[in-house]
């Protein structure tokens, strides 16, 4: 229990750390990809070094691993374009709202037997998010619809990295992959997406703090 508290107090002091670092760079207009590439880096080598080379090839279960981190960067990416010139509590609804997908997942794929009060529960937390996310900003004017469509994409993007971060708990030999493993693999599909795509989306369009911490934190919760 000590323990417990003691890390969930570290994991707030060090949101608050991203928060400073984050709006620090944002003013000094460095690239925020960059940054998020960088980190990505540095918890790839930390969780490589954990791991001692003990790695472990059952490919499926690395490949949804792998999948849900290039998932995780781009809905980052889709979450940061909608919500420069949309409605950020609207988008921020929608990005959250994702969590329905690996329930469903669960149901229709692999046969998880869903009760009425899994139901309830999943239904309320869509629509406390919903309401929560449209009350927010509401005064808020948008610019054009474009944000939109960025916005509806983060929905199924998320959706999809959740569904591929929880499908390997389904699947033979997850239990031999650690997750310290789990964690490098996540990173290299990030690192991946930050190449592929920080040139041709965020660095054309630079991004105020704000914006990059709400749009981190939605795109966190698909890990």
């Amino acid at each position: 229990m000590i323990f417990a508290i003691f890390f969930a107090i570290f994991t707030g002091v060090l949101m608050m750390v991203t928060g400073v670092v984050s709006s620090m760079a944002a003013k000094r207009s460095l690239n925020l990809s960059f940054i998020l590439g960088l980190s990505s880096v540095f918890l790839a080598i930390i969780c490589f070094i954990l791991l001692k080379g003990q790695l472990v090839n059952v490919f499926w279960v690395n490949f949804f691993v792998f999948a849900a981190g290039a998932g995780n960067f781009i809905t980052f990416l889709l979450i940061e374009l909608s919500m420069r010139t949309g409605n950020n509590g609207i988008v921020w609804a929608l990005a959250n709202s994702a969590l329905i997908f690996p329930f469903l997942t669960g149901i229709l794929i692999f046969g998880v037997e869903a009760n009425l009060l899994m139901i309830i529960g999943a239904v309320l937390i869509v629509a406390g998010i919903i309401t929560a996310g449209f009350s927010k900003n509401s005064g808020q004017k948008s610019q054009g619809m474009i944000w939109f469509f960025w916005a509806l994409l983060s929905f199924f993007v998320g959706g999809a990295t959740q569904s591929c971060a929880n499908i390997p708990s389904y699947l033979d030999g997850v239990e031999q992959v650690t997750q310290f493993q789990k964690g490098f693999v996540m990173q290299l599909g990030i690192l991946l997406d930050d190449e592929a795509f920080r040139q041709q989306i965020v660095s054309e369009h630079p991004s105020d703090g704000k914006t990059f911490i709400s749009a981190r934190g939605s795109s966190i919760d698909h890990r």
